[in-house]
């Protein structure tokens, strides 16, 4: 439902949801007056029967517990995108990973029968996963339950979340970069390691970068989830492209896994795709780059990602910095 204006009127438009929910006022979609204010209030007053209408539509159908599972996450998609909230094609893919291993576990049945022990059961089924694996999987169906209970299915909700592993965030050194890259010159990958290490490109968007993306000042990717996103040429990034790189080989994500392979053990240490990204993200949060630059270099929609995971600080530097300024202040209080 939203306003606008056109030939000095305000109308509202209803979404065809909205419609169908009114039903007999669907047709009473617009509403064209000369003031604003009127327009908001006339807003108000449909959303308001929108709600009320689709409570009692919703009460009305719902048979209670008496569904089968396997028609909820249909029925959860729905009913995200009718709230605005849409998920993507990504995020559906992992309701049905998730519901792959449910099904493993147990049978499809009727919601209101499945209980704390068929929780139990779930969890063993997964008892070969990564923690976190099971701690996506498990927040998955989590969220299919929650909604059942908020939309008044069942009354509870048996299904809880895994807790993730708090992994330990290592930095490879700029001695093993530099060995990295010197092997990396030999193959065929030595553009695409370079991109990861400059740009902080993760290995998917590294991959796909052509000349056609390469711009005066910028770079431009399809970043996570489909996103749009550029990041600036920076001296480093300019001094590497003008050697002229090619990125016209067809890389595909799996030669980059085993490329990374084949380095950690041919150079004696384990290193994987990401940890270039970690590395640059890193040596830019240290070196005093604005960590929301930092932030939008890494193109992460939350600060709390890039400083939790991959602004690792230079205890070295940390030191010395401390140090200085202490002393600095010593001296000071002396004079």
């Amino acid at each position: 439902m939203n306003i606008y204006k056109r030939n000095n009127l305000y109308w509202i438009k209803l979404t065809d949801y909205e419609k169908e929910i009114l039903g007999k006022e669907k047709n009473r979609f617009s509403l064209k007056v000369k003031n604003k204010k009127h327009a908001e209030e006339y807003k108000k007053e449909l959303k308001e029967k929108v709600i009320i209408k689709k409570n009692q539509v919703e009460t009305t159908n719902k048979p209670a517990g008496k569904i089968l599972f396997s028609e909820v996450l249909e029925k959860y998609i729905e009913y995200k995108k009718n709230i605005g909230e849409e998920l993507n094609i990504g995020t559906i893919h992992l309701y049905d990973l998730a519901l792959k291993h449910f099904y493993k576990a147990l049978p499809d049945k009727i919601i209101d029968s499945y209980d704390k022990k068929d929780y139990n059961t779930f969890l063993y089924e997964m008892k070969n996963l990564a923690q976190n694996t099971k701690a996506i999987y498990t927040s998955r169906i989590n969220a299919l339950f929650n909604y059942l209970v908020k939309e008044d299915y069942l009354e509870k909700n048996y299904f809880r979340i895994v807790k993730e592993e708090k992994k330990k965030t290592i930095i490879v050194t700029d001695d093993q970069v530099n060995q990295l890259i010197n092997y990396a010159k030999k193959t065929k990958l030595y553009e695409v390691v370079m991109l990861m290490k400059i740009g902080a490109f993760r290995a998917s968007e590294a991959i796909s970068i052509t000349n056609e993306n390469i711009k005066n000042e910028h770079i431009e990717i399809i970043g996570k989830g489909n996103k749009a996103a550029s990041i600036p040429i920076i001296n480093e990034m300019k001094e590497f492209l003008s050697t002229k790189p090619k990125f016209e080989q067809k890389i595909n994500y799996v030669g980059v896994r085993k490329f990374f392979q084949r380095a950690s053990k041919k150079l004696g240490f384990k290193i994987k795709s990401h940890d270039l990204r970690k590395y640059q993200l890193s040596r830019l949060a240290n070196a005093g780059v604005n960590i929301y630059f930092v932030k939008n270099y890494a193109r992460h929609s939350d600060i709390k990602t890039t400083l939790k995971y991959y602004a690792m600080v230079d205890l070295d530097k940390m030191r010395n910095e401390i140090d200085k300024i202490l002393g600095t202040m010593e001296g000071t209080k002396r004079k």
